[in-house]
């Protein structure tokens, strides 16, 4: 009871040290229980358990009403918002009236920056990362939720990009990331996916194997395959896999399905020219060219054609063999014609010295034999 002349505010100011309700504990305010309060005279006041039915808190820098708390850079005003805590799944407008604030938890960017970063929970629970692009329609998001259910569920993170006006509806671009089964019997693994709303491709990894659906192409690093091997599934004829670089696959490599107008073909090279036969001989070049075989042998192909008048001797071509193409020693090889085997008669060939030079001995043979040389020479 306050006596009189002693009254607990005089002039607006607390006289006593503190007003407090009986349960609070002025020795340990933390330790005070729910629904407990005091005033101190030194400026500080601790409401426990304080409800607030309809109203709204507002700081320096915040407001708390029923519609979510706001949180700004100062003075709560347009184009401040730094974090926002809304309930629902709907956008609103904060208490300024200025600020759209998004469902779920949100950091807003400054300095009029319109990236944000939201936290949505749910299934999925989301985190949605926004540049604020005018061309944004859907922010990129980081996605977590069960899939499946019993032994088979486990548990699967994605990471999407955004979407941009105009993008088809289908399209797509999202890395995911999966565990094993609650079960332990399917491993972890991830798939990178791809889509344009039409076409889509898909890349599956598990610890033994890559999975491919879809074209594969332009690896330019080139590909190691040491074990479990690679698939490729979902393909057609019209697939392919360009490699630029150096592969190498340990182990078997076996193609099916090669046909003669679409053959499995393996090639290391393309065709180069030996250029032109030394002159003199008679001989018209049909065919003179050379390639690298899957094998790291020198393939060498020549036709000619005998003229009128074929002059005996050795002619040599004018390109010769580089480095990776050359024989460690030099190499010679008989040469086919489809002319007559005759007593006493020549018969042509070639000569590949170490330095690349490709040396063709001819006999004078009638006019339009066709002499020939497809020839595999070591390079090592």
């Amino acid at each position: 009871m306050t006596m009189p002349g002693k009254p607990v505010i005089g002039a607006g100011v607390l006289r006593y040290p503190q007003i407090m309700s009986p349960n609070f504990d002025l020795a340990n305010p933390p330790a005070s229980p729910a629904n407990s309060w005091a005033l101190l005279q030194s400026g500080l006041a601790y409401l426990f358990g304080v409800v607030l039915t309809g109203g709204t808190i507002t700081g320096p820098d915040y407001i708390i009403d029923t519609t979510g708390a706001f949180f700004y850079t100062g003075t709560p005003a347009a184009g401040n918002l730094a974090v926002s805590i809304v309930p629902g799944t709907v956008s609103i407008t904060d208490p300024t009236g200025h600020n759209t604030a998004l469902p779920g938890v949100t950091a807003y960017g400054l300095s009029g920056n319109t990236s944000f970063v939201q936290m949505l929970a749910g299934s999925p629970a989301v985190l949605n990362v926004g540049t604020g692009d005018s061309a944004e329609t859907t922010p990129g998001q980081l996605r977590g939720l069960v899939t499946g259910s019993g032994a088979t569920r486990f548990l699967n993170h994605s990471i999407r990009a955004a979407r941009v006006t105009g993008e088809a509806a289908g399209a797509l671009a999202e890395l995911q990331l999966f565990s094993p089964n609650a079960g332990l019997t399917t491993p972890a693994g991830l798939n990178l996916s791809a889509s344009d709303g039409t076409s889509a491709s898909l890349m599956h990894k598990v610890p033994t194997a890559f999975q491919f659906s879809g074209a594969i192409a332009d690896f330019d690093a080139g590909i190691d395959v040491t074990a479990g091997g690679a698939s490729v599934t979902g393909g057609t004829t019209t697939d392919t896999l360009d490699v630029t670089g150096t592969s190498t696959l340990s182990g078997a490599v076996t193609a099916t399905g090669g046909t003669a107008g679409s053959p499995t073909l393996v090639t290391t090279d393309t065709w180069h020219t030996l250029g032109a036969l030394a002159a003199g001989s008679g001989y018209t070049v049909a065919e003179g060219r050379y390639q690298l075989d899957t094998n790291g042998f020198a393939m060498v192909d020549v036709v000619l054609v005998a003229g009128a008048a074929t002059v005996a001797g050795g002619y040599s071509f004018a390109n010769s063999l580089p480095a990776a193409y050359r024989p460690p020693e030099q190499r010679s090889y008989p040469m086919g014609w489809n002319g007559t085997v005759t007593a006493g008669m020549n018969f042509p060939a070639a000569r590949i010295s170490t330095a690349g030079l490709v040396q063709l001995q001819l006999p004078a043979l009638p006019n339009n034999t066709v002499v020939t040389l497809t020839q595999r020479v070591p390079t090592n």
